[in-house]
Order: C-alpha cells, then sequence, then structure tokens
C-alpha cells in the first residue's frame, strides 16, 4: 500500500525491541514481516473485469495530488498482540507520497504511542495499467519507501539493518481509485498481496479510505 503496512509493522516491532518495551503493542519481528494478506476486509475481493495491460504511465497524475486524511481507527491487522489506533495523513505530490502515521494506544487516538510518530516517504510510478473494480476503474500504482523517520529522527544501524531484512524498501504494487471525494487504495489479501506485480490486488479496500482536506 501507499501507507506501507510492512514498513509501519517493522518501523514498530523494531522500535519495541530496541527501547526494552513491553507494551501492548510489543510483538515477535516475525510477526512484522508477514502483513499483507491480514487487512480488514474480505478475502480476495471481487474481480469485475479483469486489468489492464501495462502500458504508457508516469510518475504523476494531478487528480491525485492534495492532502488526505484517514480519520482515527483501529489497526487489527494482527501485526500486534493488541489493537493499536492511529490517524493517517497523506501529501501526494507527483511521484511522490508522504505518509504520517501518528499512532496511539487509545480507541480515541488521544494518548500517544511510543514511537507517536511514523513518516515514511515513497516514489509513486504509474505503470498505466487499470482494473475494473467494485468502486470503478482503478489505476495501477507502484510505490517504494525511500526513506523512514521515526520521531523525526531516521532509524538506528539495528533499526536499517531489520527493514532491509523485511523487504521494507521494495517495490508494493497496488492499485488507487477517487470515489466521491474519497481516495481508496488496493485490499490486500493472501493472494494479492501486492508484493509483485502478478500479485497487486485486484479490488478496492471499501474500509479503509482518506478523505480529502
Amino acid at each position: 500500500m501507499l501507507v506501507s503496512k510492512n514498513a509501519l509493522a517493522a518501523v514498530m516491532v523494531s522500535s519495541m525491541v530496541a527501547m526494552g518495551c513491553s507494551s501492548s503493542n510489543s510483538g515477535d519481528s516475525e510477526e512484522g514481516g508477514d502483513t499483507g494478506g491480514a487487512t480488514a476486509g474480505t478475502t480476495g475481493g471481487t474481480d469485475t473485469g479483469g486489468t489492464t495491460g501495462e502500458t504508457g504511465g508516469g510518475t504523476g497524475i494531478a487528480e491525485f495530488d492534495g492532502n488526505w486524511t484517514q480519520p482515527c481507527e483501529g489497526d487489527g491487522d494482527g501485526v500486534f498482540e493488541d489493537e493499536a489506533w492511529e490517524v493517517v495523513n497523506l501529501a501526494i505530490s507527483g511521484g511522490t507520497v508522504t505518509s504520517d502515521n501518528f499512532t496511539y494506544t487509545d480507541s480515541a487516538c488521544t494518548i500517544p504511542d511510543v514511537p507517536a510518530l511514523v513518516t515514511i516517504t515513497a516514489t509513486l510510478e504509474y505503470p498505466g495499467g487499470t482494473s475494473n473494480t467494485s468502486l470503478g476503474v482503478a489505476r495501477h500504482v507502484n510505490a517504494t519507501t525511500t526513506e523512514v523517520l521515526i520521531d523525526g529522527a531516521a532509524p538506528t544501524t539495528e533499526q536499517e539493518a531489520f527493514f532491509q531484512s523485511l523487504g521494507t524498501y521494495d517495490t508494493e504494487y497496488d492499485l488507487i481509485l477517487i470515489s466521491s471525494d474519497n481516495l481508496y487504495l488496493g485490499e490486500l489479501t493472501d493472494l494479492n498481496d501486492g508484493e509483485t506485480e502478478a500479485t497487486r490486488p485486484i479490488d478496492i479496500d471499501q474500509d479503509d479510505f482518506f478523505v480529502r482536506q
């Protein structure tokens, strides 16, 4: 995903280990690397019309540019032993997206977690393909994480090595669509986890969306 759940999970798990924290968000490092198939929503999606070929494309589409917010919600993807909560702000400009992930320990998103803010910057490529989904025609987008900041600071050497081992900086293959001025991304499943072109999501995640600001 553009938000890179894999990167966020890696940050949270490695930060807990590095700080010696045993909070409710602690978990085994093995859990952090497998987030692709556990996004909330129905498994498999709905293939309503297939996929067009990857022709043309570029690094920026103006309709997606702007600031988008995902309000406070539970992170129930199984990365942590207990549910966590987060607010996500996306800033898309041409071929770049910056994701500010504010994490909390309470369902009202008032008590910051540790770390409180994870900022992920990624490059975007629109290869030209589209997929027919339950919300309409979605564009294909490829996101590659280039930088991760933890509470505004660069990762430690140990954290950076951990991110590399989990493929945090690998390209993620996704879908993107605007409907009713909300931004939607692909629904990740066990079979369509977005880790390769062949496993790009086939439908839109209608549970987790971003509101234009």
